[in-house]
């Protein structure tokens, strides 16, 4: 009924190939209503974070539409941040588009609406459960305005403090900026109740601003129909009613840094952690190579002229502790809903300890990075091939171009950087290898880890932990064009926006390429390590 709806009244018949921007409830029935329409046809969805498949099609970035004739097709808009989506449009050069989004609210209203039964049960609630306590209610849709004008009219008018509402059309004594909150609660206009009467994004957002941000020690009620089943306290007298349980607030709420070394499987981790990440809303400041290994020499190139290759290594001392630092400083300013990558090979991971939350750690089998590392870095050749694998286990400095230069750590630094964070109190370490074998056990595991299990507003299903889990494989990142354990060398931009480097993706194929000369240096190097960390049975392991 609603896709015929939007049929009548939004126009979708001969656009030809479209692409629908948004992957929620509205893009599930706009692609209905094109299905009805004729000489329209949707060939996939799209998003700015791709998320797999929805109702069977691809989600694509934008970026990936740069390939094709701007007027060969249409982007229809399926969000209700149809401002934001024209302006991503626009950078990726797409000129045509249709914001369809409006007609899909009007059809859900007019077909499907709960709205007033939600706020009559939170009025209700607020009432009878909840007497003296005074509200406040975060939300600028019809949900919240039709709840504001319940307590207004009901018993509970005077225990109204305000309704804070960032995009309220009329000015009047409730209405307040989100952002106030704070403010208002110290200056004495406080509250002990917040009703967030908002979409999933919002809701998150908000918790977190008045839990983390403001710390306000406040009962956080939120209606149960956007929270897809998640584990809120419920009254089964008020089934439409949630309370966001306290032990779950904090799991919305820590810093996190994910060290991802070059080599140790960044295209397996990166996309799935990011697609995880971005369901539960977290936000990620930026990705950082802020790394010693590629650190420019801008700073020492004037006035004075680029330093002689026989000074990297000098210099290098200085430049990996103004790194360290750096990078240090960046995941100290994360707030308590961001997270940031760390994609290096040097720096010293026990820095992050006193960030306050959880540090995970790519780990995998050294011997593997540094083969992997090979392949990248150096033209395969029988000739040369041991002593260049000799050379990185002692760690070496290249001189990339004239302005920057770049270290390869030893076998040493991974096997004791490793070790120096194992077991450590609040780092997660995540093996490469249990990524290959068990990849939905392994992060189901560090979900529970990080206490994501316990989002009140956003569970994580099955079927899309798979789809997020699908994005770091290499059928996915090759479009086909490969699978795992199949030799692939070169970097390539794929069909769906993302750049890669899969070469094989498999775990032990150091054996291929070892010789017995590198083991017995690597053994010399790092001792009983791989013993201690779990890669070996005995220290006496060989090809």
């Amino acid at each position: 009924m609603i896709a015929a709806e939007i049929h009548q009244l939004s126009g979708l018949s001969h656009l030809g190939p479209v692409f629908i921007y948004g992957t929620g409830a509205a893009g599930r029935w706009m692609k209905a209503a094109c299905d009805e329409s004729e000489g329209t046809t949707v060939e996939g969805f799209l998003d700015t974070f791709q998320s797999g498949t929805c109702e069977g099609l691809p989600v694509l970035h934008p970026q990936a539409l740069r390939q094709r004739p701007a007027d060969g097709f249409t982007v229809v808009i399926a969000s209700m941040y149809a401002q934001e989506i024209l302006q991503v449009l626009v950078e990726n050069g797409i000129r045509n588009a249709v914001n369809a989004y409006p007609c899909f609210t009007h059809a859900k209203l007019r077909t499907v609406s709960d709205i007033e039964q939600v706020s009559r049960q939170l009025v209700e609630f607020l009432i009878r459960e909840r007497p003296g306590r005074r509200i406040a209610v975060f939300g600028h849709r019809q949900s919240a305005m039709e709840t504001v004008a319940g307590l207004q009219a009901s018993e509970a008018a005077s225990r109204l403090v305000a309704h804070y509402d960032d995009e309220h059309i009329a000015i009047d004594p409730l209405n307040r900026r989100r952002d106030r909150a704070y403010d208002d609660y110290a200056a004495g206009r406080d509250f002990d109740c917040a009703v967030l009467v908002m979409p999933q994004a919002p809701c998150r957002d908000t918790i977190r601003y008045l839990v983390d941000v403001c710390g306000l020690p406040v009962e956080l009620l939120v209606p149960t129909n956007v929270t897809d089943g998640a584990t809120l306290e419920r009254d089964e007298r008020y089934p439409l009613v949630g309370t966001v349980p306290r032990n779950a607030e904090r799991a919305l709420s820590s810093p996190m840094v994910l060290v991802v070394p070059p080599c140790a499987g960044t295209h397996r981790l990166m996309p799935p952690m990011q697609a995880i990440l971005q369901h539960y809303g977290w936000l990620e400041r930026s990705y950082m190579s802020l790394i010693q290994n590629t650190y420019y020499l801008s700073r020492y190139r004037a006035p004075a002229p680029v330093p002689p290759f026989e000074r990297l290594d000098e210099l290098h001392t200085q430049i990996a502790k103004d790194a360290a630092e750096t990078v240090h400083a960046f995941a100290r300013l994360l707030n308590h809903w961001e997270f940031m990558w760390v994609h290096d090979a040097g720096l010293d991971l026990t820095r992050f300890a006193d960030i306050g939350g959880p540090v995970v750690v790519l780990m995998r089998d050294p011997r593997d990075i540094i083969n992997s590392y090979y392949f990248r870095y150096f033209k395969d050749s029988p000739e040369t091939r041991e002593q260049n694998f000799l050379t990185l286990l002692d760690g070496v400095t290249f001189m990339g171009t004239p302005k920057y230069h770049f270290r390869w750590p030893s076998a040493k630094y991974w096997t004791d950087s490793y070790l120096d964070v194992l077991g450590r109190e609040n780092y997660h370490i995540l093996r490469f290898e249990d990524l290959h074998n068990d990849p939905v056990r392994t992060y189901r595991r560090l979900l529970t880890d990080l206490g994501l299990d316990r989002d009140p507003i956003t569970p994580m299903s099955d079927a899309k932990l798979r789809d997020c889990i699908k994005l770091g494989t290499f059928e996915h990142q090759t479009g086909g064009r490969a699978s795992r354990g199949e030799d692939r060398r070169e970097i390539v931009l794929l069909p769906n926006g993302i750049e890669t480097s899969c070469r094989k993706g498999v775990t032990g194929d150091w054996r291929n390429n070892f010789t017995p000369r590198v083991v017995e240096r690597f053994k010399e190097l790092t001792g009983d390590a791989l013993v201690r960390l779990g890669y070996e049975a005995d220290a006496d392991w060989h090809l």
